[in-house]
Order: C-alpha cells, then structure tokens, then sequence
C-alpha cells in the first residue's frame, strides 16, 4: 500500500544535528496541494458540463490569464520578498488558473471524445459498422454472456450508419465486446453490431457487441512482449496449487482474471486488494531495489536504471489509472535522484496530478487513480509523521508496519465511500501480516515471469519465494475475512483499527509503565486501555451481526450476491427451493451455508449459461437437493453435460420444465409454478436467453424472477402476468427489458441480481421502467433478504432507485 514513499525517503534530506538519536522528517512543501485539487475538480466539471457558450469559455480563460500574470510577477523575486498575504493570492490566482484550464481542456476533449452522430447511434440502439484501432488491452467481458467473450476498447476512425460513411476523430473510443481474443494494441479492427449508451462518466463513448469483428495490421511490439510474458507465466503457474495460480499473475501483472469472487472479495473486505492492482507499492519495490543496491554515490546510474525499470513495467502491466500516477511521480523523484537535490514527495505527487488530468481528464473520474493519490498524500503526510512518533516507543519496522496501512486506509475512506459499503477493522493487522512477503512476492513473481520465456526451469525456482509468499497471503486474506469485525460499515472499520492501534500502544505503554514520557498514573493507563479495548470489543460484536453476507434466521427470500451471476433462495408452503447457483464459485454455496439451508426440495437451473449453472458443484456439495428443473433449451450444449454429469454423480433426478409445471407445498397448495417457456422444445444457441426460465413463487406476496427472458419474452408473458409484490429483473438489469411487462407488474420491490461487468448492467433503461418500485442490486446491496412481512434486509440503507 506504500507508494513512493520508499523512494523518497532513500534520497530525501534528513536534518540531523551531530550526534542527534533522533532524525527529523524534512519538511513538505504544501504550496501545490490546493493548485493540484484545483485541477482534479476542473476535470470532472469539464466532462460533465460542457461549455457550450462562449461567455463561459472567454472567463475561465480570463482566470488562468489572471494566474499566469500572477506567476510572472512573483517570478525572480526572492523567497523572503514576497509577503505571507502576498504568497496567499498568487497561490489561489494560480490554483483558480489551473482548474479553468483543467475545466477547458476536459470540455474540448470530451468533445471530441463522444461525437454526436455515436451519441445519438448509442441512444437509439442502431445497428452501426466501425472502423478504428485497438486502444486498449484485451480482457474477458464480464456479463451474462461471457462463454470465452473478450473485450477491448477501440479509437474510432469512421462509424457506418444505414450505408452512410461518418468519419470520427480518432478521440472517441467505443468498447467492443466480441473482438478476437488474439486481438493486440495497434491492430485495426472492423466490427459491426448494435450500439448502447454507457453509464457514467467514462472515456468510451458507446458500447458495441460485435458477431463478426475482423483484425487486420501488427500489433505493437511491447504488447507482443507483454502478451508473451503473460502466456508464459500462466503456463508456469498451470499445475500450481491454486493461491500461487490466482495471486501471482494479480501482484506481478495486475491481472485478476484468475482469482474467483470468494478470493476477491475476502481481499477487498480486509483491505488487502491494492496486492493485486499494480500501483505505487509495485514501483517501490522494483525501482527501490535498483536505489537500495546503487545508493546515492552513483545517482546518476541509480536514476537511469530506476527509469529503465520503470519503463519496463508499464510495458508489462498497461497503462492503469494507478499506474500512471506512480510513473508519473516516480519520473520526478528520479529526476531529483539524477540530480542529488532532496526529493519532496508532497510536490511530487501533486505535480504528478496535476500533468496527468491535463494529459488526461478521465483520470480525476477514476477510482484507481484517486485512492493511489488519496493513500500517498496519506503516507506521506501522516503516515510517516506516525511511523516516527511510533518508532520512539516501538521498534521502527513494526511502527511502519502500523502507521503506513493505518492513515492510508483513513485518506482512502472518502473515496471509497463513493463505491464500496462495508470493509473490516482488520485491516491494518491484515496488512501488518503480510507486509513482510509483499517485496519477496513481487520481486519473486517478477523475475519468474520474464525467466519463464526464456529459461523456464529456472523461473520455476526463482518462484519459490512468490509460491510461499502467496500461501501466507490467501491465509490471511480467508482468515480474517471470516472474523467477526469483518463486513462492518467503514466507518466502523475505520474506528476499529484505530482503537486496534490504540489499544495496543496502550498495551504496550502499560507494560513499560511508561506513558508520554511519565511514571506513575498506573490506575488511569489502565482504565484508558480499558475503555479503549471496551470500545473495541463493541465494534466487533456489532460487526459480528453484520458480518459479509450475514442472513437473518426468519428469512423467506435471499437474492443472493453471486457477482455477475443469479442466485435466489425462497420458502414457500413449507418447501425450500432455489433457483440458478451463479457462476463457477461458491458464492452460492457460502449463501446457502449462511441461510442454514442443507436441503433443497428443489433445484431450478433457469438456462445452461455459465453465470447461472457455474456454481453447481459447490451447491452440491453444501446441500442435498430432491430434484432439478431445467429449460427445454439445454444450449450451450457443453454446458449442459457437465451439468447433467454433475447431477448425475449426486443421484439427483432431473426434470424439464415449461409454462405449468408446478412444485406443491407441504400443505397441498402451490409453492412455485412455471410461467415460461410455454414450450417443450428447445431452441438453438441464439435463443437459450428467449427459453430461460420464468419462476413465479408463492412468497411475500408473490415473487417473479425472470431470470435471462429478452424482450419480446418479457412482452408475451405480460399479457397474463400473476399479481406480485417482487420481480427479480430480468437478465442482470440490462436494456433488454419489456416497459409493457414492467408496467404490468407495479412491483413493490425490485432486485438485479449483478456484480462488476462491462455491460454497464444495471441500465439506466431498468432504473426508469421500474421507477415506482424500490430498486436494490446485489453490486450495490449485496445479499437482499425479505422476511415474512416483505421488509427488507441488505447493505444499503435505501434503494438505489
């Protein structure tokens, strides 16, 4: 989590006095913090509020002229010539100049960026044909058709619509999913599908899925090299135990493809997913290493090699918000290094800032970009003061090991505020536990993938140190996730490991009998600490009834959070049944275990997509199940087999279900009832969403899950839709929804079952079709439960919509 602190401080100056025990913090130059945060709020005002009128545009400019006059008459004056209220209003001439100009810049880059004709293509949902190049890395789509999908973001040259040629500027970018999985930056690509609009402020203009995407041209060389280095590191990790097989590729490339949810969310929860996303910490440690072994008598060597390293790692890991803030700042200090002036990381960073927004204003709208520059202002401005005060009362390496997790998680909480509900008072011990391993691993991982393409016998054991790195690290990861204090608010999180901290310098001040220096005063130290531990001990008790996914005993229905999948648990007239079990994770199965449910009537796989039938075998083994249903479609048919092979090893009888098959309850009546498909004949592969199962269940008032039914589905089946009070929306909350189905239904209550995805799910279409109904989604909410009164249970203290 240490960004270029590391560095800094290896070539900073110290003043010492002879003799002193003590070395003191150099001072920080604050002058360019207000000028950088200047630019990082013009940024987002650009993006989202054009200048349209040209008064607007000619008094922003009239400001940065302001600030630049400002600069020129300070220019050549000495330091002790300018006067404290002097100094004040160049700075806010300046900062006001460097936030217009931001403003400006973003305003005439968004506009190029998102050309009206793809605006409105994208608004309509026309079927367009374009022509542009690669601009970005190829990943997996994440959605509910992601059977071996890529995608990968395109700079546009020309867009086709109804056979009529629009050139574009190369500015705008489209993300399309469907392109070739060879697919290399640099390539051009001709694709042709339907385009849709994409939701919030983001570079891309539009979205568009493609059948029929050509390549065409080379790629670039580096991401030959780059490509090359990944496929030879996954093939070293290949029979790995599973740790070294989800951990390495994440800490040494930054790609998390490989981690499943439970792995990724244990991290995330206990603070520790800045492993995994190459950032500062990454550049520390390589380019640290290069300073650490050099030194500063050969600063001049040090810096360039530092920089070779540098380069070389945005080779192999891309062009990522955070990684572009940790090159840029990491240039500047190694600028200083070269030239052996002290390194002040404070203007660093904020000089870092301030060039990467103008080079690129999506920067200020990234949430990657702004917690790696929320956590080294953090660091450096308290986390190092801390870690100093702490090294007078323990030693040195775990005060660091405290101060630097601990501020960095407090600068980094308004920031994830926008995006993240609950975290763990964890996570400072998290990152104290695994501190010691972070250099092995990346170090480790690092040279064992770029031996791997040429030597690979001796990559594998150069990865020894990473493969033990890694045991240790999903140890605590699933460790301490499962702790009560796990899952709570952040807030709580927050508090929680500060009185960690707090309660065990007390601890430790007790047991010196030293406290701020004085003896004495045993009766206070103790009831300090007590209250300290008492206070602590609340937070973990009210965090153990909020722990992640936790479900009430008198649940009737959970919408489980699968991610990107479906998952639905529901009594009804003394039956338990479910319906779909998420992708190939056992998020499913974990929701079952906190639900106490070990039996299941029956067992409901709405379609054979690999988002909804992929958890099956963990289900499996969590609960005994009576009997399955499944659609007449049983494409894809590779799917369908190693489903049918996984129940037919449990002895679980499976049956196909369509619009009338019904499961009794208990007492005679009807627990749950088929509404669609009204077919018992399958489709092709193309209409396995069309013949996904429609499930309606006698619940709080009647629950309908429309599981992956596309439109005109939707449409039919309103025509003699039941009276419910819930709808579980169809297809992860995309645009493919029925308004007339919608309207039909008035639910009280809607659920999307969704997680992180690159379809932008859910809509903005669902958020107004179901206006009149409160809208939870398992990305935002997590798990939803609904007791026997329909009052609803989640991490969100109100509806999303």
């Amino acid at each position: 989590m240490c960004p270029l602190c590391t560095i800094a401080a290896a070539h900073s100056s110290y003043a010492e006095a002879p003799g002193a025990q003590k070395r003191r913090l150099p001072m920080q130059d604050l002058r360019l913090v207000p000028i950088a945060v200047g630019a990082l709020a013009g940024a987002p005002c650009g993006l989202r509020l054009p200048l349209s009128s040209g008064a607007a545009r000619a008094a922003l400019a009239l400001i940065a002229v302001l600030g630049l006059v400002a600069i020129v008459a300070t220019k050549g004056a000495a330091r002790s010539e300018i006067s404290t209220g002097r100094a004040c209003i160049t700075v806010v001439l300046l900062t006001g100049a460097v936030t217009s100009t931001s403003w400006i810049i973003s305003a005439y880059r968004a506009e190029l960026a998102h050309p009206a004709i793809v605006v409105r293509a994208a608004q309509e949902h026309r079927r367009v044909s374009i022509e542009g190049t690669i601009a970005s890395r190829v990943s997996s789509a994440t959605g509910p058709w992601d059977d071996g999908e890529c995608t990968a973001d395109v700079s546009l040259k020309r867009v086709t619509i109804r056979s009529i040629v629009y050139p574009v500027s190369e500015q705008a970018r489209v993300v399309v999913i469907g392109v070739p999985c060879e697919a290399m930056t640099g390539q051009d690509l001709r694709a042709v599908g339907p385009l849709s609009t994409v939701e919030g402020t983001r570079r891309q203009v539009a979205r568009l899925r493609s059948s029929d995407a050509v390549l065409s041209g080379e790629g670039r060389m580096r991401e030959a090299f780059a490509l090359r280095v990944k496929a030879a590191l996954g093939d070293l990790l290949a029979d790995k135990p599973t740790p070294v097989r989800q951990l390495v590729p994440g800490v040494v490339l930054g790609d998390r493809a490989q981690m499943d949810a439970s792995l990724r969310d244990a991290m995330q929860v206990v603070q520790l997913s800045h492993l995994t996303a190459v950032s500062g910490a990454h550049v520390a440690v390589i380019t640290g290493t290069f300073i650490a072994i050099l030194g500063r008598r050969r600063a001049v060597l040090s810096a360039v090699l530092s920089m070779l390293a540098l380069c070389g790692l945005v080779i192999l890991v891309g062009g990522q918000a955070s990684v572009v803030r940790a090159a840029l700042m990491s240039a500047l200090i190694f600028v200083a290094l070269a030239l052996e002036r002290p390194a002040q990381a404070v203007a660093a960073l904020c000089v870092s800032v301030i060039v990467g927004v103008l080079l690129n204003p999506w920067l200020a709208t990234s949430y990657g970009f702004l917690l790696s520059t929320s956590a080294t202002a953090g660091i450096v401005l308290a986390g190092s003061p801390l870690a100093a005060w702490l090294a007078e009362r323990i030693p040195r390496l775990v005060a660091e090991a405290i101060a630097i997790p601990l501020t960095a998680q407090l600068a980094c909480l308004p920031v994830l505020l926008l995006f993240a509900d609950s975290g763990s008072i964890w996570g400072v011990v998290a990152n104290c536990l695994v501190a010691p391993v972070v250099a092995p691993l990346t170090i480790s991982g690092m040279a064992s993938a770029l031996l791997a393409v040429f030597v690979p016998a001796l990559a594998s054991l150069i990865l020894l140190p990473a493969q033990m790195a890694s045991w240790w690290i999903w140890q605590i990861a699933t460790c301490l996730a499962g702790w009560p204090g796990s899952g709570v608010p952040l807030w709580m999180a927050s508090l929680g490991s500060v009185l960690i901290v707090a309660g065990v310098m007390g601890l430790v001040l007790i047991l010196r009998g030293d406290w701020c220096g004085r003896r004495g005063g045993g009766g206070s130290r103790v009831a300090l600490a007590v209250v300290v531990l008492g206070a602590l001990a609340i937070c973990i008790l009210v965090g153990q009834r909020r722990t992640p996914g936790g479900i009430p005993s008198d649940w009737t229905v959970v919408q489980c959070d699968v991610g990107q999948g479906s998952g639905l648990i529901a009594r009804s007239h003394g039956r338990t049944l479910m319906i779909d079990v998420g992708p190939e994770t056992d998020a499913a199965a974990q929701c079952l275990k906190q639900a106490d449910v070990e039996h299941l009537d029956l067992l409901v796989l709405s379609h054979a997509h690999s988002d909804h039938i992929g958890g099956l075998a963990a289900v499996l083994d969590q609960a005994e199940v009576e009997q399955v249903w499944v659609s007449p479609n049983t494409e894809p048919a590779a799917n369908s087999a190693w489903a049918l092979r996984q129940l037919e090893e449990a002895g679980v009888p499976v049956y196909t279900a369509s619009a009338g098959t019904q499961l009794e309850g208990t007492d005679g009546m009807v627990a749950a009832a088929v509404l669609w498909p009204r077919t018992t004949r399958g489709g092709g592969e193309e209409a396995a969403n069309h013949q996904s199962i429609a499930l309606w269940i006698d619940a709080v008032g009647g629950v309908l899950v429309l599981s992956d039914m596309d439109e005109s589905a939707q449409s039919t089946l309103a025509r003699d839709a039941p009276v419910v009070t819930t709808v579980v929306v169809a297809h992860h909350g995309s645009a493919d929804q029925s308004a007339r189905l919608a309207d039909v239904l008035s639910a009280r209550l809607a659920l999307v079952s969704v997680g992180e995805n690159s379809y932008g799910h859910p809509s903005q279409r669902v958020l107004e079709l179901y206006a009149e109904s409160d809208i939870y989604s398992t990305k935002d909410c997590g798990t939803i439960t609904l007791d026997a009164r329909g009052g609803v249970g989640s991490a969100c203290s109100a509806p999303i919509g």
